[in-house]
């Protein structure tokens, strides 16, 4: 069904229409209120689909040869909502409206989502129980699977590795000195344990020159740990550092693959409700009730999911959200000019 706006009491101004409707007023002066979805540029013609892609798209505005100039920066109407003025003609049985001057084409405000608007169908408002039923339970596919590697783990690696070099080093000095123990014979008995030794023993163990050996062998020990200590760093910091920045590089690249790709999910669940809706051919205010309906069920949804779940259903409310907003601004539109 067509559907045109008229002001009253103006008879000879132009109908107001969707691009959608323009079939319906070939050879006729119109004003089109509809979506730039898509601009294509050559070097001497330029087009403006409107509502959907060619080769989909119901209405073609069309800029030849030297008018081009008058229109800089056409790329700006890419998405916004514009008003558009002029005669409908047909080119190889595709509706069209030719732009001479920029006076013909004005930007109205933004479209909050790149989804093209659905066509006004007027149906009895009976069938939104009948939407709500044919709806799935749930839009969105099994949960993505978890990010391979995220920053904070790699940095706890990092510690916990650092934390089993220490440990290694103090077991090391450890060993080294219970060989070197070993080797110089068992470390005598306190002297309330033994009898009291031979004037020969007594001379020996006051000798200034086995306390000095002993001290000397410490020093080695410790040296010798020093330098084990300072080889494993030299050896084990580059590959740390690089372990750690390839952590880091890789976990932000799977994040990001991970948002992108529950954009595009939450985008197909948002395609399929409009062709579900679509199907059903509802009224415009049937359409707005079907819209909050899902919207109040990827609410409760969010609230029992678990976190991955829970991400991808809010991605699907806001697409959800920015469609019951355009709805709801083509339903003051409607009402504003009927």
């Amino acid at each position: 069904m067509a559907v045109a706006f008229r002001l009253s009491g103006q008879p000879n101004v132009p109908p107001e229409i969707l691009a959608t409707d323009a079939t319906n007023y070939v050879n006729q002066e119109v004003v089109v209120r509809d979506v730039v979805v898509q601009v294509t540029l050559r070097p001497t013609l330029a087009l403006l689909n409107l509502n959907q892609h060619y080769p989909d798209s119901p209405l073609t505005c069309v800029i030849r040869g030297k008018n081009t100039n008058n229109f800089p920066e056409l790329e700006r109407f890419l998405g916004q909502r514009v008003e558009v003025s002029g005669r409908i003609t047909t080119y190889q049985g595709r509706p069209q409206i030719i732009l001479k001057t920029p006076g013909q084409i004005r930007i109205l405000d933004a479209v909050p989502t790149s989804l093209p608007p659905s066509p006004l169908v007027e149906q009895p408002a009976t069938k939104v129980k009948e939407v709500a039923a044919n709806l799935p339970a749930a839009t969105v596919p099994a949960p993505l699977p978890p990010v391979a590697a995220q920053p904070n783990r790699a940095v706890w690696w990092i510690v916990g590795l650092f934390a089993v070099l220490v440990v290694l080093l103090r077991s090391l000095v450890a060993w080294f000195w219970r060989r070197r123990v070993r080797q110089s014979g068992p470390c005598p008995p306190p002297a309330a344990l033994v009898q009291l030794p031979a004037p020969d023993q007594a001379e020996a163990a006051t000798d200034p020159s086995t306390a000095e050996e002993w001290k000397q062998r410490a020093l080695m020990a410790e040296a010798m740990a020093g330098r084990q200590g300072q080889i494993l760093r030299e050896k084990l910091m580059p590959e740390l550092a690089e372990f750690a920045k390839q952590s880091l590089v890789q976990g932000l690249y799977a994040q990001r693959n991970t948002l992108l790709e529950t954009q595009r999910v939450a985008q197909q669940a948002l395609v399929e409700m409009e062709t579900r809706l679509a199907a059903l051919q509802l009224s415009l205010p049937e359409r707005i009730r079907a819209y909050e309906q899902r919207i109040g069920e990827l609410e409760k949804e969010v609230e029992t999911q678990g976190a991955e779940m829970r991400e991808l259903t809010r991605a699907t409310l806001a697409l959800v959200r920015r469609k019951l907003e355009t709805e709801r601004e083509r339903e003051r539109l409607t009402s504003r000019f009927n």
